[in-house]
């Protein structure tokens, strides 16, 4: 069912650890800052006309479309701009990521099953179901945090820097590791995991994707402070709205068997991070592109300010910011017109 921006915050008081600054958040609805970044979050499910009609699901969010053919990515790109700018030129991102992961999942979930003749592919879709069903916050953990970057995942002397399958249940995984980087996480319904990088066979426990709740056992969030915010009286924008990141560390964290989208297929880890990141840089240029929309106007606002808005060098600086811009929502257009993931 589709839910109210209510609905939505009372979803993430949840028991869910999340620490700033040291000390542990008992509610982030309620936190200085981490309650930005919720309210921002709910201000998605406030959207006018943010439903569509599926004629399998029922009236969902238009995140959650499945981009079929040109006419569907140019939609997306359409949406996603025009929300930036109804956000103020600050994207909401807990929709568009997630769809951007099971979209990537839906399309190398088949290649796997192929290959291997698994079953991932029904697993994705009975997860996308949950989600769209019940119109959930998704955040997307992907970029491990490396250690020794010149080895490979395996290779570390801490077999902690990439997130890894450390016992196989009956009933499920066990992962430990940590992921950076992750927008929204601390203040999602759900996280998906996705691996970052290609691997190579002695790799295998790492090449693995899964889906939790943000409250499962085991899972922390350690929110990066927010400088342009926090202790700045200044920050108007910031204080507002904005996104938080956080480091997501998985303790023993257990995913059980309906959940896991990949184990252990090594070879086809790189396909997925690339899919995903493909989705993901097509939302990043859509919503960019509104986004240069709020530097431009501050840009514009500083000249006038000191009296310099007429200045030639000034006038050339702003003309190369709009052509900037331009050219950004020229590539999301372009990248709608050659939809090559759509033949995969």
């Amino acid at each position: 069912m589709p839910r109210s921006a209510a609905e939505y915050i009372n979803s993430v008081r949840d028991g869910r650890i999340v620490y700033y600054r040291g000390k542990r958040v008992d509610d982030i609805t309620t936190h200085p800052i981490i309650g930005i970044a919720v309210r921002h979050a709910a201000d998605l499910f406030n959207v006018k006309d943010r439903l569509y009609d599926d004629p399998n699901y029922g009236h969902i969010s238009k995140y959650f479309k499945v981009p079929r053919n040109t006419n569907d990515l140019l939609e997306r790109y359409k949406l996603i701009y025009e929300d930036t700018l109804r956000f103020d030129g600050l994207f909401n991102i807990v929709q568009a990521i997630g769809s951007d992961a099971l979209f990537s999942l839906m399309i190398v979930a088949k290649k796997v099953d192929r290959k291997y003749g698994t079953s991932y592919y029904d697993r994705v879709m009975k997860y996308y179901e949950y989600v769209v069903k019940n119109d959930l916050a998704i955040a997307v953990a992907q970029t491990d945090v490396k250690g020794n970057r010149a080895k490979r995942p395996h290779e570390q002397e801490d077999g902690d820097m990439y997130l890894r399958v450390v016992e196989v249940r009956n009933d499920g995984i066990v992962v430990n590791g940590a992921k950076i980087h992750t927008t929204q996480g601390p203040v999602a319904n759900e996280i998906i995991v996705l691996p970052y990088r290609a691997m190579v066979e002695g790799d295998r426990d790492y090449a693995v994707a899964f889906a939790v709740p943000a409250n499962t056992k085991g899972l922390k969030f350690i929110v990066r402070p927010v400088l342009e915010y926090d202790g700045n009286p200044n920050a108007v924008n910031a204080a507002s709205r904005f996104e938080v990141e956080s480091l997501t560390i998985f303790d023993h964290v257990f995913v059980p068997w309906d959940r896991v989208f990949m184990f252990r297929e090594w070879d086809l880890a790189g396909q997925l991070a690339w899919t995903f990141a493909t989705y993901h840089r097509f939302t990043a240029i859509s919503y960019r592109a509104a986004t240069a929309n709020l530097y431009l106007g501050a840009a514009l606002y500083a000249a006038r300010a000191n009296g310099i808005e007429n200045a030639p060098h000034v006038r050339d600086w702003l003309v190369q910011m709009i052509m900037y811009k331009e050219i950004m929502r020229m590539g999301a257009m372009a990248a709608a017109w050659s939809p090559g993931l759509m033949r995969e």
